[in-house]
């Protein structure tokens, strides 16, 4: 089945929070870096743990509904077909002619993101980002890779307000 690395999904949640905020040092904090030191010499130390984005539904179907793997693999895939060309003559390459799969509209991924020590307002941008991602793989140009993103118990339009509830609930334990 289809399924995006946890690593993959931090790096472009990662490049869109930087992105969006504008801030290395917020985002070095945040998501941390292996190679990266703080003022003090210090790595810094991830304060987010994603999980893989696996495939939780074709079509509004749950998986397990499906047995056969063949009318399955029918529904995630589909199958296109191109040529290189040649940017100076504007012509064909010889023997240019390749094929890619894609993964067909209406499949639905699920992950869980896992925060440690993060104050309100990173959270807010956190998502605010998630909110903000819309494509995910290859070949934007050719109209594919986009998605849209939910976060569930937090919808665009009340984010400051889903947030006060959350923190209240955590403060509340």
């Amino acid at each position: 089945f289809p399924y995006f690395p946890a690593k993959h999904i931090k790096g472009i949640i990662r490049d869109k929070f930087e992105y969006y905020l504008g801030t290395q040092e917020e985002t070095k904090q945040i998501f941390g870096h292996e190679d990266d030191k703080d003022s003090k010499g210090k790595a810094y130390d991830t304060k987010v743990r994603f999980s893989l984005l696996n495939l939780s539904k074709v079509y509004s179907t749950n998986l397990s509904e499906i047995s056969d793997k063949e009318i399955l693999k029918s529904f995630l895939f589909g199958d296109r077909h191109g040529i290189r060309v040649d940017r100076e003559t504007r012509t064909t390459i010889e023997n240019s002619l390749f094929s890619y799969q894609y993964a067909n509209p209406s499949l639905e991924f699920s992950s869980s993101i896992e925060l440690k020590d993060l104050n309100k307002e990173q959270v807010k941008n956190l998502i605010a980002t998630l909110h903000n991602i819309d494509s995910i793989g290859g070949q934007k140009s050719r109209g594919l890779g986009k998605v849209e993103v939910f976060v569930e118990g937090f919808e665009k339009k009340d984010l400051t307000k889903a947030l006060e509830k959350v923190f209240k609930e955590i403060n509340n334990k």
